[in-house]
Parts: structure tokens; sequence; C-alpha cells
């Protein structure tokens, strides 16, 4: 299904979430959903908004056919007692009568290709590392410069700009990575250290 039509098929559940579920506020506004493609991510203000939320989740899908896979589906619970911060303190979530993996303070899951963990928030991981690990796969293509270069430009720099977006990277992380980026595609077209940036 294009991405089109999954959004498209997705719009009525956002919408009654936003109408009929529980969420959080954020600046007096309450946030009940974030969709992007077939992912989809419900928050609320309490452990009773979120079990609604599942509720208006399940309906939606016995409506329209459509399945939620429980085993990949994983939440966090976050409430404080005094000036404790207390992680899942709570039972787990059921859907389609399956509990979900409720994440611990040591385990991170991967969302969008971003780690979030329950008292971190979202984790880049070592992105620098990863950036080299993908300059090095592209340098052993047998691709002409210019297709390394084009490899390079629209498939992992994206990547770094959507974990550098969602995660605040730091002005010396994205100096070091740039710095892989630069002298890769100089010697990838086969230019001289000195040529200007």
């Amino acid at each position: 299904m294009s991405p089109l039509l999954f959004n498209q098929a997705l719009d009525p559940l956002i919408q009654k979430l936003e109408r009929e579920g529980r969420g959080f506020a954020i600046d007096g506004r309450p946030l009940t959903s974030m969709a992007f493609a077939d992912d989809l991510v419900m928050v609320s203000d309490s452990w009773d908004g979120m079990a609604l939320n599942i509720v208006i989740l399940e309906t939606f899908c016995q409506l329209t056919g459509m399945s939620v896979q429980p085993s990949k589906c994983h939440g966090f619970f976050l409430d404080t007692q005094g000036k404790t911060l207390r992680v899942n303190n709570c039972s787990a979530w059921n859907v389609d009568g399956k509990p979900i993996h409720m994440i611990p303070v040591d385990e991170s899951v991967k969302y969008l290709g971003v780690s979030v963990n329950p008292v971190v928030g979202l984790s880049p991981g070592n992105m620098p590392a990863k950036v080299q690990q993908w300059i090095g796969a592209i340098r052993k293509t047998p691709l002409d410069p210019v297709d390394k270069v084009s490899l390079l430009r629209d498939y992992a720099i994206p990547q770094v700009t959507f974990v550098a977006d969602h995660c605040m990277l730091s002005t010396a992380v994205l100096t070091e990575m740039d710095g892989y980026v630069k002298q890769a595609v100089k010697s990838w077209l086969h230019l001289p250290t000195c040529t200007a940036d």
C-alpha cells in the first residue's frame, strides 16, 4: 500500500484519538498520537488514558480489518512519588488481549531509527561510528565516484539529518561527522585535501 493511501486509511483513527482519546498536554493542547507511515505512537497523561486510547485503536482495527502486532508494540509509564521518578510501576497494557512489552530503564527500543528509553528519552546512539560504517560500505561498492557521492547524499545524509533533528546532536558530533563526509567525498572524487569545503 502506498504511504499516501496508508495515511488516508489511518486518518480516521488519528481524528478519533484526537476527539475522544486521552492525550498528554503540551502548551495546553492535548497530543494523543504521532504517526509516520505505518508506525504509530500513542501518548497519554495516565495509565487509564492509555488504556482508553488502546480501546479506540482496537475498535478501529475491528472496523477496518487492520491489525496490530502486539509483539512489536512497546510502552512505558512514568509517574512520580515525591521527587522520585517511577518507571513502569503498573501492569502492562494489553493489545488484542496480549500484554505489550514495557520498556525497562536499562533498555531502549528503536523507533524510526532513534533509540527511545523511558528515562533518557531519544538517544542517537553512536552516530559518528554509523557514518563511518556507511561511508566504508559505500567505499567498497563498485560504483563510479559520482554515484558514491549520490548514494551518500540521498540515503545516508538524510538519516543523519533525521537523527540530528530529533536528538539535538551537539555541534561537536555534527562537526566530527561532517569531517568524515568531506574526507570521503574528496577521496572518491580524487580531490586534493586542500580543496575548499
